[in-house]
């Protein structure tokens, strides 16, 4: 249950209370701090602060999960094997069952066709004394056959040149800069004419975040891995390699190692406190300290940045005000309790004020990682979110419908490029979610309003453009005999199972297609098909799972 909803549970005991009296005496508090500490000292009074969770590696629950991954191995489930194998690596306490779930994971692999990642649980199993060394030597061998080099989670990641950096702006190209006006607030304007595929931003995360349910990426580097290994502690976090499980540990982990377990029983929690308590977690000090303003470089790799994000707390109702406060004041407690981030010289009423500003700066402004994965086991490739991030340049585009910019993630590295082209002094707009090509305006207009505070009256708005799915397209295609939807076909529908020499060879002539189709006014059919396949052309060349 909710934090807020449980204290209300309890409140409404009393014959007396009355929900919008007390909402208005909360809210006549003077600041943020004070209402905090209002929610913070009503749920001690009441004893309504969420439970603590004690996290753990248990042996019975991971031979649980071995079996479960067992049956599903006969079935011929390998993916799905796979994964109950590494959550019995997570859950595993002594060495004995480590190796089982180990030596498990290494045959769904080889079933998989990862065989290098096989090879690598098989040494694992091995070391941690797997009892069968015959079984699994023979395992070795059938791998070393067959091995071939891992192919890359996502291309090399573009380049900016030195000579084409921006001056002023870290992540930039030096076609850009940053604007301000009453009705676009901070927004991005093109400096000159960009063209379409040409990059316009490389930028770094400040902070990042995976999904719970991420069991084939490191939750320190965001590599795709196939061997994640354990956290020592807890049964939340995967890593690469040790060295990116030591490290994790000694910036931030230590922190919110014993507090992922209870976090997560808490409804809504995983999503909006995670990421900022990693931020202040992994920034200490730094994160309390007022930073004055300075005039220069616009730095991707700076706290004042992030802090300087909007996060309409002013158009925030006082319900939602008072559910974040008590989530805020939840939180807390956790923490002051059961972690050893406050033994440190920090301020618990720094942490009240800072996590509460960073939750909203998150909600309004934090970005979601993406990968193009298979969908149900085909070669149909999809989006899908796995993770979010914190950008702070790209969190000054503003979003349009009809963008004419595109992001994609290489690794937990943004990349922006034009889709379209741009004249000099045109705004650049990215997509924050939803475009017409795939969702209606009623759609798209609920989820910009809930989620990011505004309603959109981008071109595809104003003008209620049709959207165009991939089954319009083939349809489309169907009636056309001309070389261009040729071209275009593998990527449409199916993306060429994620070809990238495919992509790499035609990018430049979807570029040029693009080039023709935009000089005739949207949104014709044409156009929209186009532009659907440029955007799954650099899809394909960003971050992709491989089965």
């Amino acid at each position: 249950m909710d934090i807020h909803v449980e204290l209300w549970k309890k409140l409404a005991e009393y014959p007396d209370f009355d929900l919008s009296t007390y909402l208005n005496k909360f809210m006549s508090l003077s600041s943020n701090l004070d209402q905090i500490n209002f929610v913070y000292d009503e749920l001690e009074k009441h004893s309504a602060f969420p439970q603590f969770h004690k996290d753990g590696k248990n042996d019975i629950t991971s031979i649980a999960v071995r079996h479960e991954g067992n049956k599903l191995y006969k079935k011929n489930l390998f993916s799905n094997a796979f994964n109950c194998y590494t959550v019995s690596i997570l859950a595993a306490k002594t060495k004995e069952v480590l190796a089982l779930a180990y030596a498990n994971r290494s045959a769904a692999l080889l079933k998989m066709g990862l065989y290098k990642e096989s090879l690598t649980d098989i040494g694992r199993a091995l070391v941690n004394g797997y009892p069968n060394k015959a079984k699994l030597t023979a395992r070795q061998d059938y791998c070393n056959m067959f091995k071939k080099p891992i192919l890359p989670a996502y291309e090399k990641v573009p380049k900016i040149r030195n000579v084409e950096r921006h001056p002023f702006i870290q992540s930039a190209k030096n076609c850009v800069e940053i604007r301000r006006n009453e009705r676009f607030g901070r927004h991005v304007v093109a400096t000159r004419d960009i063209k379409i595929g040409e990059v316009v931003v490389v930028e770094q995360p400040f902070a990042f975040k995976l999904l719970d349910q991420e069991l084939v990426y490191c939750h320190e580097c965001l590599e795709l891995c196939y061997c994640n290994i354990p956290c020592d502690h807890c049964t939340r976090s995967l890593y690469c390699s040790t060295t990116c499980k030591d490290k994790a540990f000694s910036d931030y982990h230590k922190y919110e190692c014993p507090l992922l377990h209870s976090i997560k029983g808490i409804p809504g929690s995983n999503e909006s406190v995670l990421l900022p308590l990693k931020l202040i977690f992994q920034n200490g000090q730094k994160f309390f300290t007022e930073v004055p303003p300075s005039p220069g470089v616009y730095r991707s790799d700076r706290l004042r940045e992030i802090r300087d994000l909007q996060t309409h707390l002013d158009t925030t109702d006082p319900f939602t005000v008072f559910e974040k406060c008590a989530l805020v004041a939840g939180i807390v407690h956790l923490v002051k309790n059961h972690s050893s981030f406050l033994e440190s010289a920090f301020s618990e009423e720094h942490l009240k004020e800072n996590l509460f500003k960073v939750m909203l700066i998150c909600e309004l402004n934090s970005v979601e990682i993406t990968e193009f994965t298979p969908k149900d086991n085909t070669d149909i490739f999809e989006k899908q979110q796995i993770g979010a991030g914190l950008y702070s340049f790209c969190s000054l585009f503003n979003h349009s419908c009809c963008n004419n910019v595109a992001k994609n993630f290489h690794g937990n590295t943004i990349v922006l490029r034009a889709v379209n082209s741009i004249k000099k002094g045109e705004q650049c707009f990215v997509n924050y979610s939803s475009n017409y090509l795939v969702d209606l305006k009623p759609f798209r207009q609920g989820y910009l309003t809930q989620h990011k505070f505004f309603t959109c009256t981008c071109r595809a708005c104003e003008e209620d453009w049709p959207i165009f799915t991939p089954i319009d397209f083939q349809a489309n295609i169907a009636l056309h005999s001309c070389d261009c939807f040729n071209l275009l076909l593998p990527v449409v529908v199916i993306t060429g199972g994620a070809n990238v020499a495919y992509v790499k060879e035609k990018l430049k002539l979807f570029i040029s297609e693009m080039q023709k189709k935009e000089k005739k006014l949207p949104p014709s059919r044409n156009y929209s098909l186009t532009k659907y396949a440029l955007l799954q052309c650099y899809n394909v060349l960003g971050n992709k799972r491989r089965v």
